[in-house]
């Protein structure tokens, strides 16, 4: 079995929820005798940021993929969504393996014969080229929402006492635009809504992601 290194930044908890979720999967998928090998690097969060400064923040990601990659690690893990838009530069600079969670959610999408969909999430998911490049890759095309109703979907999601009927009214308004499956990249959304009141076909990022990240550890 392979050995994952799992890399986080912003929120420790995020890390600590790969950890679980990946363990389960796999005790799903290979027996519940097995439990994951793993490493950890967390970053400080007060430390670094893509945002402040690019430069020193691909800097700092690369040499600790390729700490963990040196310390026995086959896979990486990228537990922060914001990092997986330098996963070119790490492929590129060091030679540990990159679950990529735009990947593998374009071959998902793509193995149901879907061709259009909806990234419904944090402000900074639906605007993220995370999503968006990785999807349009495997050749499927993203409905991008404007900018204002991208605020208004942020603000639900952070509002304790979101109106689920609003949110399900959003996802099943991009019918219109010819939307046949949407995109859930925020845990608020598993909370309120049930794939089975959307008229479309649900794909939880991070549930994909965990499930790939198994079948790779598998292999080999």
């Amino acid at each position: 079995m392979k050995t994952v290194g799992l890399m986080g930044s912003l929120d420790y908890k995020i890390t600590i929820k790969y950890l679980d979720a990946l363990n389960r999967q796999l005790a799903l998928d290979i027996g519940p005798q097995h439990s994951l090998k793993s490493m950890v690097y967390n970053f400080d969060k007060s430390e670094l940021s893509i945002k402040k400064n690019r430069a020193h923040y691909l800097k700092e990601v690369i040499y600790h993929a390729d700490v963990l990659r040196q310390s026995g690690a086959d896979l990486l893990v990228l537990c922060e969504e914001s990092m997986h838009e330098i996963v070119k530069d790490i492929r590129r600079n060091t030679s540990i393996p990159v679950v990529h969670i735009g990947e593998v959610l374009g071959r998902e999408i793509k193995a149901s014969h879907i061709s259009k969909v909806l990234v419904i999430g944090s402000r900074d998911s639906m605007q993220s080229d995370v999503y968006i490049h990785a999807l349009n890759r495997a050749g499927i095309q993203v409905a991008v929402p404007d900018i204002k109703l991208i605020n208004d979907i942020d603000e639900l999601l952070e509002d304790d006492e979101a109106c689920k009927i609003r949110l399900i009214s959003i996802i099943e308004s991009f019918r219109m635009r010819g939307v046949s499956g949407v995109v859930f990249c925020h845990p608020r959304l598993n909370e309120l809504i049930d794939p089975s009141e959307l008229s479309m076909t649900v794909f939880d990022s991070f549930e994909i992601h965990v499930k790939n990240i198994v079948k790779e550890i598998g292999i080999g």
